[in-house]
């Protein structure tokens, strides 16, 4: 990472790296703060399928009931309302496999709520972050809902992409 003139760049080493790169500043110049959180730079980015195990590996920890507090079908909602053998497949994805359709759509949705995830963490420290989550939250967005009881209610990735937002704007402004 380099900084110029108050500007952070980010240098990326692929075979690709111009137009990588060129994406970055464009992110990068999309807003004025001099750190730009991880979170959105991978959810721009977005997670591949190599990624798919491990945040299927974090959404499960996260979803204990002393974390998220979140049942199965809960689960299955959050990841497009799939089903249990779905579920499954995805706990048990071999990254040398193609990518099925309600596989990727779970694993943008993985990315986003990783993203709400760390979010919350930034916004309000480790050790409220899961209570922020199933706390009813007063902004007009969530009607006095918690973020979990909005995400499960309105399944429409516009409204996991909002929630996202929110908390990152919520962090930065």
């Amino acid at each position: 990472m380099q900084e110029y003139e108050g500007e952070i760049r980010l240098s990326i080493k692929t075979n690709r790296s111009n137009e990588m790169q060129q994406a970055i500043d464009r992110l990068l110049q999309a807003t004025d703060r001099e750190l730009y959180n991880r979170t959105a730079i991978a959810h721009f980015f977005g997670f591949t399928k190599f990624q798919l195990k491990t945040s299927m590996q974090w959404f499960e920890k996260i979803s204990d009931v002393n974390l998220w507090n979140l049942s199965l079908e809960q689960r299955r909602i959050l990841l497009g309302n799939i089903s249990e053998s779905q579920y499954d497949e995805l706990l048990n994805f071999n990254a040398h496999d193609e990518l099925t359709a309600h596989q990727q759509f779970a694993l943008e949705r993985l990315g986003i709520l990783w993203g709400i995830s760390e979010s919350l963490t930034g916004l309000v420290g480790q050790s409220c972050d899961i209570e922020c989550f199933s706390k009813p939250n007063s902004h007009p967005i969530f009607c006095s809902k918690s973020i979990k009881e909005y995400l499960l209610t309105n399944r429409d990735i516009e409204s996991f992409r909002l929630v996202e937002k929110y908390l990152l704007d919520a962090i930065y402004y």
